[in-house]
C-alpha cells in the first residue's frame, strides 16, 4: 500500500521513528521495473556492460577485446548513471530486445558524445562513431510488430558525455522510447 506522510518532526517525537521504520527499507530497494529474475536474467529493462576506461571507438569488436568493470540493468538507454561514477574515459555495451507495437518503417536516432551505433538483430542501423561533440545521426529498417534484439555501444573519451537514442514509426509514440518497450536478455 502506497503511503504519504507529511508532517513537521520537530513537533511530534514520536513520529519520527515510526516513518523511519516505513520508509528506510524502501529508500534502497530497487525498482520494481529493474528488479532482476535471478534464474535467467530476463526481465524489465536494459543488461548493461560498464567499461574504464573506454575501448578506443564503439565497434562490437573494441568492445569484444575489453573486459567490463561492472555489470548493471538500467531502465532505458541512456547515461542513467551518477556522474560521479563514471570514468574520465567510458564506454557501455547495453543488450536486451525492443518491441515495437506495429508493424512497419521506423527511423532510430543516436545523438551522442563521443560515439555509439546501435544494432538490430546483427545488423547496424545507426553508425554514429567516432571522438566528436554532440551529433544526431540516424538510420531507418522496416520492422515486423514483435521484440527484436538490440545493441548499442557507446563510448566517451574525456569531455562531457551525452547519449539519448529515440525513434519514429508508424505508431504514434514518443520519440523517446518507452521504458515498458525494454527487456533484457542477459543476466547481469
Amino acid at each position: 500500500r502506497d503511503e504519504v506522510y507529511t508532517t513537521d518532526l520537530d513537533e511530534d517525537a514520536n513520529v519520527q521513528p515510526k516513518l523511519h521504520d516505513k520508509i528506510r527499507p524502501r529508500m534502497f530497494a530497487r525498482p520494481v521495473a529493474l528488479r532482476q529474475d535471478e534464474t535467467d536474467g530476463h526481465g524489465p529493462g536494459l543488461s548493461v556492460d560498464y567499461f574504464s576506461p573506454a575501448p578506443r571507438n564503439a565497434t562490437l569488436e573494441a568492445f569484444a577485446r575489453h573486459t567490463p568493470t561492472k555489470s548493471m540493468v538500467l531502465a532505458n538507454f541512456g547515461l542513467d548513471i551518477p556522474a560521479a561514477d563514471r570514468g574520465g574515459s567510458f564506454g557501455m555495451l547495453f543488450r536486451g530486445t525492443l518491441r515495437v507495437p506495429k508493424t512497419g518503417r521506423y527511423v532510430f536516432f543516436t545523438n551522442s558524445d563521443d560515439g555509439s551505433r546501435l544494432f538490430i538483430g546483427t545488423r547496424s542501423i545507426v553508425d554514429n562513431d567516432g571522438r566528436h561533440g554532440l551529433k544526431e545521426k540516424r538510420g531507418r529498417i522496416r520492422l515486423t510488430a514483435g521484440t527484436h534484439p538490440t545493441t548499442l555501444t557507446f563510448f566517451a573519451q574525456r569531455g562531457s558525455a551525452v547519449l539519448q537514442v529515440s525513434l519514429t514509426g508508424p505508431a504514434s509514440t514518443p520519440p523517446r522510447i518507452p521504458d515498458h518497450r525494454t527487456t533484457r536478455t542477459h543476466p547481469v
